[in-house]
């Protein structure tokens, strides 16, 4: 026997196969049960059965992509249990493995030597397909035990990045396990430094929570919120490896069912006003301004009989149905419905042919009433979102009384009124149409839980806006507000969390700053600007060295973007995933073109969010103040970094940055001719 192989490695290894034959003898059996149920059309037991069957084979399906268990716990009762991506059993129905998801695997994630929570050794299995390749074991009644960095999860961060994510389910650590089983009836912020794994984080929370609340939420569904298309392919197949379909990945711009334009041609202050929590109040304002209480009675002919609308009760009822209900059109539709009531108690119903007229009869004769409708609509009338952020604009924002009611400021005004009055809705509009949407009394499709990334580069009112899509204020809010790059800029989550929820006391807070796939010395050169764009954070420590120091070109300024060619070029023979990450947009068309498809030429906040075995991050010094945030767009290409990272510019690069290289011992100049 190989003197390296762990001693138990024959018996592990045929485990695993026998693991994995049970797992495709379920596959079999599953499929044939669909197979049966959906032959049976005309049954609905048989067919509601079917779509439970599908869902099950696709989850087996996708299991069994993977080795059917990575771990195995040994308790201080001699009980042995493996873990794995979902639940499997032999024939007998005794369980060969548990899901990564039950309380019983929690001690995988959580056990130390100093709590052990009742388990003597954890063993993890490092597998390539279903071949046994090595075996860590930790022995936690051993004091020392579990100290530095597991081998499995140093092999996990050392490995070569591909474009998409993977799940983490075998390398979760206990600071990120207490994020993803946190209660599902919560208001959860992870703040996460660059590295800390939050978004893997946060989709492995959704897993767990659709196995742990399978009925509610297969019912109210999951929905992901993610900044960017690209960022959304990213993490495609996480969930899925996990066996969970049940969920809705978008970006904020798929919200709301409108083709808008994109707001780049607007004044930056524009935009951010226009994402102020103020504008929610100045649509409630002018929208709750446009009732006009009648002053004279209407003569009301219906198929019932004639009747009179008094304009003191309607101008009553009006101002009663304001006060009573928070949002214009339900009021609207209450007001309507008050009137009615009182006609009929005045006409005592009306009778037609002999028989009193029914409540409804009454209503719907009345709302029928041309004198009735034209009254309506005359000091009510009808409204449509799109029309009411329309007139915010071009009236709204010069009416003082509205500006007054909605705590805008002279000087806010002012910048407001800069938007033309004929400019076309755009981008920048899509959360205040929500909001109108939202006064009219539309119903929104609501979800059991929500999962926000990247939620630091939402405006207040586009927070508002993911808000009204979950059920309950169940949310987990992903971000990093070091890594702000939207129109808005936090210190911290107390704005961003005024927004989205309505009680504090419903609110979590987590941080995670143990960076685990950036390099130290690439997070270092990171931290040396949080001072200047994140005082209040606390900077995040990596558990890796960089096996390659950071390197700076310096290059004249006519060689510039050959050299950019040049270095990218070098760096993608080495790794499978290269970016090169400027905020120059003409450079970066320029340079697109030169370089091939398999090397992602980005702006700094299109590379948020993912990661790259190597970066060339060109002219850093240009990118101070790129969306109006300071340092934070330099902030985000430091950390994209896994394996490499290179500058290249004409040699002057940020004080801190330059500062900190100097520290590195590593940090080299490359002159480039």
């Amino acid at each position: 026997m190989d003197p390296s192989r762990h001693p138990d490695h024959d018996t592990e290894q045929a485990y695993v196969l026998q693991a994995r034959a049970a797992l495709d003898q379920a596959v079999r059996h599953v499929d044939t049960l669909f197979r049966a149920a959906r032959t049976d059309k005309h049954n609905p037991d048989a067919q509601a059965l079917s779509a439970n069957l599908a869902i099950r084979r696709a989850q087996l399906r996708d299991a069994g992509r993977q080795a059917p268990c990575f771990a195995r716990l040994d308790d201080e009762d001699n009980e042995v249990l493996y873990i794995g991506r979902q639940h499997i059993a032999d024939p007998d129905q005794n369980p060969l493995v548990i899901d990564w998801r039950t309380r019983a695997a929690e001690p995988f994630y959580r056990a130390t030597a100093l709590e052990p929570m009742g388990v003597e050794r954890r063993r993890q299995f490092v597998l390539e397909a279903d071949d046994l390749v090595d075996i860590y074991d930790t022995d936690l009644t051993d004091p020392a035990a579990g100290s530095g960095v597991p081998d499995p999860l140093l092999a996990e961060i050392n490995r070569s990045r591909t474009g998409s994510m993977r799940e983490i389910v075998a390398t979760i650590q206990a600071e990120q396990d207490r994020v993803v089983r946190a209660p599902l009836a919560t208001t959860l912020v992870v703040q996460g430094g660059p590295g800390t794994g939050k978004t893997a984080v946060g989709l492995h929370r959704a897993a767990y929570l659709l196995f742990e609340h399978r009925e509610e939420l297969r019912r109210d569904g999951v929905l992901v919120v993610g900044p960017n298309r690209r960022f959304l392919e990213y993490i495609s197949d996480v969930l899925p490896s996990l066996g969970e379909r049940s969920s809705r990945q978008v970006v904020p711009s798929d919200l709301g069912d409108l083709d808008l334009p994109p707001a780049s041609h607007l004044d930056p202050e524009i935009r951010r006003l226009a994402g102020d929590i103020g504008m929610a109040k100045l649509v409630d304002a002018y929208v709750r301004g446009l009732p006009i209480p009648p002053s004279s009675d209407v003569r009301v002919r219906t198929t019932l009989g004639n009747m009179t609308v008094s304009s003191e009760s309607a101008a009553a009822h009006m101002a009663a149905v304001l006060a009573e209900v928070d949002r214009v059109g339900p009021a609207r539709e209450l007001w309507m419905t008050r009137m009615i009531g009182d006609l009929r108690t005045l006409s005592r119903g009306l009778h037609r042919g002999g028989t009193m007229a029914t409540a409804s009869e009454f209503a719907a004769a009345v709302r029928k009433s041309k004198e009735f409708k034209a009254f309506v609509k005359e000091h009510w009338p009808p409204l449509n979102a799109k029309a009411v952020v329309r007139a915010v604009w071009r009236d709204a924002v010069n009416d003082e009384r509205a500006l007054a009611a909605a705590g805008i400021s002279a000087t806010q005004a002012e910048i407001l009124q800069r938007r033309p009055k004929r400019d076309s809705l755009c981008e920048i509009d899509r959360p205040l149409i929500d909001e109108a949407n939202y006064q009219l009394g539309q119903r929104f499709v609501q979800y059991g839980h929500v999962i926000l990334d990247e939620a630091q580069d939402l405006s207040p009112m586009a927070l508002r806006m993911v808000a009204r899509r979950a059920l309950n204020q169940s949310f987990t809010i992903l971000g990093d507000v070091a890594q702000c790059s939207g129109d808005w800029h936090y210190d911290g989550w107390e704005v961003p969390l005024a927004a989205l929820t309505t009680s504090a006391a419903n609110v979590e807070m987590a941080e995670l700053t143990v960076g685990y796939r950036v390099p130290g010395d690439f997070i270092d050169l990171a931290n040396a600007l949080l001072p200047s764009i994140a005082p209040n954070l606390a900077p995040t420590t990596s558990v890796r060295p960089a096996s390659h120091p950071p390197v700076n070109h310096v290059v004249a300024a006519d060689a510039l973007e050959p050299a950019i060619v040049d270095i990218a070029a070098t760096l993608g023979t080495r790794w499978a995933s290269v970016a090169i990450i400027d905020s120059n947009h003409q450079r970066r068309l320029r340079t697109a073109g030169q370089v091939g498809a398999e090397i992602d030429v980005l702006a700094p906040v299109e590379a948020k969010g993912l990661e790259f075995d190597a970066v060339l991050v060109v002219e850093a010094a240009e990118m101070h103040d790129v969306y109006g945030g300071g340092w934070r767009p330099l902030f985000v290409a430091l950390t994209r970094a896994v394996q490499q990272l290179h500058f290249v510019g004409r040699g002057d690069l940020p004080a801190e940055i330059a500062a900190e290289l100097e520290v590195q011992a590593g940090g080299v100049d490359a002159i480039l001719e």
